[in-house]
């Protein structure tokens, strides 16, 4: 075949038509390999754009009629087997009842009249413009309800991401601070254990008291082992107090962050 021959736009069509019967290419053929290849047989891109949009636009029309079909159809079968049901047990009371007077042809018949004007537009296969207009914006109503349902999930899962994070840096910061105050309690301690070795002497306990006058003791007299001990536990149970207060005081700003 010539390189300089020439085409129509029928023999075109044919041409890829038939080229694609033959090769249908399973995934199909991306927009940007469509518009390459457009360009090259000549065709502009402005042209190519507009006749993918009135494409996808009868697709979209033609998807909105098949539903409004089915829809019709569901309703017709459901409206079908609601008849049924109901006049087989009118019939069944007419029958138990008044079995000479056949009074529930009346709503059978009246109701088989509907019946029968629902199966007409259900099983039609027109479906005007005003009907794919509603289907049209009732999808996208559908749509926006459902991307808004998302964005709020999304949401929510952030908002609790971001509590688990402040509650778990707020228990790190809580058991950071007691341990703090562990070490600061030790610390005080053993300070108050050098202070009250170094202020009685050894031999304090040995000599005993001095200095005794008949019937009081003189206030300038050097203080027992038991009592130097009682001040010693005196001054702890201070600390203790004190350093519980200040664990108090901790739990207390972490109940407040966590709220």
């Amino acid at each position: 075949m010539a390189k300089n021959r020439r085409y129509s736009e029928e023999e075109v069509r044919a041409i890829l038509e038939r080229a694609l019967r033959k090769d249908p290419g399973g995934e199909g053929v991306a927009h940007d390999d469509l518009v390459s290849a457009a360009a090259e047989i000549g065709v502009s891109r402005e042209a190519l754009e507009a006749a993918a949009s009135e494409l996808e636009r009868g697709r979209d029309e033609q998807q909105v009629r098949a539903q409004v079909l089915a829809r019709r159809k569901a309703g017709f079968f459901a409206h079908l087997y609601a008849y049924l049901g109901v006049n087989a047990f009118l019939f069944l009371i007419n029958l138990l009842t008044t079995p000479g007077i056949w009074w529930f042809a009346f709503p059978l018949l009246g109701w088989g009249l509907g019946l029968f004007f629902h199966v007409r537009a259900a099983l039609s296969s027109e479906v005007s413009e005003r009907t794919i207009s509603r289907e049209r914006e009732r999808r996208e109503k559908a749509q926006r309800r459902l991307e808004k349902r998302r964005e709020s999930e999304r949401r929510q899962a952030d908002r609790r991401a971001r509590k688990e994070r402040i509650e778990k840096g707020a228990a790190e910061l809580g058991a950071a601070v007691e341990e703090g105050v562990g070490v600061l309690l030790s610390k005080v301690a053993e300070e108050i254990r050098k202070t009250s070795d170094r202020a009685v002497p050894p031999d304090t306990a040995e000599r005993g008291p001095t200095n005794v006058r008949v019937g009081a003791v003189d206030a300038a007299a050097p203080r027992s082992r038991d009592e130097v001990a009682r001040d010693d536990v005196a001054r702890e149970d201070a600390a203790q107090e004190e350093a519980d207060d200040v664990l108090e005081s901790a739990a207390h700003r972490d109940r407040s962050r966590r709220r």
